[in-house]
């Protein structure tokens, strides 16, 4: 005989997962009215980041909202004092989600029985394993490796999903309401989420799951660096200076600081909160192979290099011509 689901509230959800997080550190969740997909009106607002810490209540969470939580726990900002979604202030995975479980994602794949699995949308589901402290779930590389490998191994519709390879990854919460304006159609009401699955007592380690699909996790082994060419340093040194100029002249150069340039992000409109802060260039030195380097510390630029700054300032260049 199956056997019965009971009623995951969100606050069972919560403590389960996130049992094992430790001393001033946050989950973040987030809860908002409307399409997840609407970029209209204001997505700082839409979503703003909700610090949740382990004995507190989730009675302020609506069941007519679409309510998410971030699969990791973060600490305070350095720059904000702020608990923020970002890959610096990550502690320890809390919990690994696999997501179109059923519409893209075959149930064979599923090489350990999961924690809970939320029905998302119809026919559609979301599982997820709790994760149990390891040196694997605090250390910020090895759980991207796991993430990445688990994408690679098929646990995606294409192999590629950026959104699961991150530790930033939100994932819907069990009770709630899918807004997506396709499903307000169909059905003519939100989409209600429920849990369909619900073992808490499962837990892994981080190694145990990729021990369990056959994934390799250890660090990859260092190589030397190959020399730059003198010509090639001095290139690289006036590119980078080129580009200090340009994002000065948009009125993006903010300050500079031992070795780093604070800028505002070109690409603030895509913030979730719109932040202006968090985001520099190193300049360039033997460490990084004289390439310098970009980092933002919002969710959406996670994926960006100084690549995507050079080939903004192309763009920004090229609109000057224009205007000349």
């Amino acid at each position: 005989m199956p056997k019965k689901i009971p009623h995951v509230t969100n606050q069972m959800f919560l403590n389960c997962m996130f049992q094992d997080m430790p001393e001033d550190t946050r989950a973040i969740l987030a809860t908002f009215d409307g399409d997840p997909n609407d970029e209209s009106g204001d997505r700082r607002w839409k979503w703003k980041a909700k610090p949740w810490q382990l004995g507190q209540g989730a009675w302020q969470i609506p069941k007519e909202q679409n309510n998410y939580f971030a699969i990791s726990v973060f600490k305070r900002d350095q720059q904000t004092g702020r608990f923020r979604r970002t890959k610096t202030n990550f502690v320890q995975l809390c919990a690994v989600m696999i997501d179109d479980i059923g519409t893209k994602v075959p149930k064979t794949k599923i090489k350990l029985p999961l924690t809970a699995t939320i029905e998302t949308s119809p026919g559609n589901f979301q599982g997820f394993y709790r994760i149990k402290p390891s040196p694997g779930a605090r250390d910020l590389e090895t759980a991207l490796r796991l993430l990445d490998q688990m994408v690679k191994s098929g646990l995606t519709a294409d192999g590629s999903d950026p959104g699961m390879k991150g530790v930033t990854r939100y994932g819907r919460l069990p009770s709630g309401v899918n807004g997506k304006i396709k499903y307000v159609e169909q059905l003519g009401a939100p989409f209600v989420v429920r849990a369909t699955q619900w073992n808490p007592e499962r837990a892994y380690t981080a190694e145990r799951i990729a021990k369990a699909f056959g994934l390799n996790i250890s660090a990859p082994p260092k190589r030397e660096p190959l020399p730059v060419p003198p010509g090639a340093i001095k290139q690289r040194t006036d590119e980078f200076n080129s580009l200090l100029q340009a994002l000065g002249d948009a009125g993006l150069y903010l300050a500079s600081r031992g070795g780093w340039h604070d800028i505002e992000c070109p690409w603030i409109d895509q913030h979730t909160d719109r932040g202006a802060t968090g985001t520099s260039l190193v300049t360039p030195s033997a460490a990084n192979r004289w390439a310098g380097g970009f980092r933002c510390h919002h969710g959406h630029c996670q994926e960006r290099s100084i690549r995507d700054l050079y080939a903004w300032q192309r763009a920004f260049d090229a609109l000057q011509e224009e205007e000349v």
